[in-house]
């Protein structure tokens, strides 16, 4: 499970997982895949920012601090439908919160990657300056985060690329076009991978042309999901495309 969320991370996929609820046990250390490099442990605090009794400690077994960052869990409102509102205690319900809010975020700095997201995140939490395996870092500022040195310089290229990048059809059946408008023009790149990881299509165009994709040219084309990398020494930026 700590490999598979490695995995997903080295992808560029932000995984947040809890930190387990451990804490007032005698065995009282986080478990899998809470320990998994680049990735976010979340453990849960009270309203008031204390520690949560039962959240788990760490550090993982090679010595990492852990976990990352933290969230109210302890209680945190739970919403189940047909039933109503309640609270509920648990680094699992701490997970989802900060979840919600790391997403936002990360829609604000569209340009930035999964492990700048998570560094700005660390760098700005209340803990910054002590981080332990209680806590981590301790919990994110979020406003403080979007305006950090990291994010800030990835923040100046997203209006270029979500005005200046199309795909379409989407879905589509056999072609898909893909347009550029105004970027430069060296070293640009263009990679399509399916669900699992696998790199299925490269190429290089200049930025003022457009690209005409045959999926149907490759039998291991699939219906399905794929993901379409746009990349350059100036930018970097992955849409999703549905083949149907």
């Amino acid at each position: 499970m700590s490999i598979a969320a490695t995995m997903a991370a080295r992808k560029g996929i932000l995984v947040l997982n809890a930190a387990g609820n451990e804490g007032s046990n005698t065995w009282y250390y986080i478990a899998v895949p809470s320990d998994a490099d680049s990735i976010i442990t979340v453990g849960s605090v009270s309203p008031s920012g204390t520690k949560s009794s039962f959240s788990s400690f760490g550090p993982t077994a090679d010595g990492r601090i852990k976990p990352d960052l933290c969230a109210q869990g302890g209680p945190a409102t739970v919403c189940l439908f047909g039933t109503g509102c309640f609270n509920g205690s648990g680094t699992s319900f701490a997970t989802p919160v900060l979840a919600g809010a790391v997403t936002c975020l990360w829609q604000s700095k569209k340009a930035a990657t999964n492990m700048q997201i998570i560094q700005a995140l660390k760098i700005t939490a209340d803990s910054a300056a002590n981080p332990n395996n209680r806590i981590g870092w301790g919990i994110p500022d979020m406003c403080a985060a979007r305006t950090s040195s990291i994010l800030i310089a990835v923040g100046v290229k997203e209006n270029i690329i979500d005005s200046d990048v199309k795909i379409y059809p989407n879905p589509f059946s056999n072609e898909i076009n893909i347009r550029l408008y105004n970027l430069p023009a060296e070293n640009v790149k263009i990679s399509i991978t399916n669900v699992l990881g696998q790199v299925v299509y490269t190429e290089k165009l200049s930025a003022q042309n457009n690209s005409v994709i045959n999926l149907n040219e490759v039998a291991a084309y699939k219906n399905g999901i794929y993901f379409v990398n746009i990349s350059s020494s100036d930018y970097n930026i992955t849409k999703k495309i549905v083949k149907q």
